[in-house]
């Protein structure tokens, strides 16, 4: 397992409150579809370190949600849940995201023209 699985998925089981390996293997998937998709979104290869924590937060919601997978919200005798849509569970990281995106030279922006 490469370093930065092993940072993630240390700090994942502190959040959750686990200290043995017996979930490890489904953390560690876990951890590897959420980087896979981080790198989607970041149009990267390698994750910045400064990113690492979107990581850490993405797998312990995952995680929490299994064995409600597909479901957007629950309620038990008052007690109600709302899950994050997944189509949208990097929308509040989006702005962090951004800064780290390669940036297109191709795009037209904004330039400027001198006229001697």
């Amino acid at each position: 397992m490469e370093d930065l699985e092993k940072r993630i998925l240390g700090r994942v089981k502190r959040l959750i409150g686990l200290s043995d390996a017996l979930q490890d293997e489904a953390l560690q998937e876990i951890i590897q579809i959420r980087r896979e998709h981080l790198q989607i979104e970041l149009e990267r290869d390698e994750i910045p370190s400064a990113l690492e924590f979107i990581l850490v937060e993405l797998s312990v919601r995952r995680y929490n949600r299994i064995g409600s997978e597909g479901m957007r919200g629950e309620s038990v005798e008052g007690h109600s849940v709302n899950f994050y849509d997944l189509a949208e569970e990097f929308k509040p990281y989006d702005h962090l995201i951004n800064r780290y995106r390669p940036k297109d030279q191709t795009q037209p922006g904004r330039g400027k023209a001198i006229f001697l």
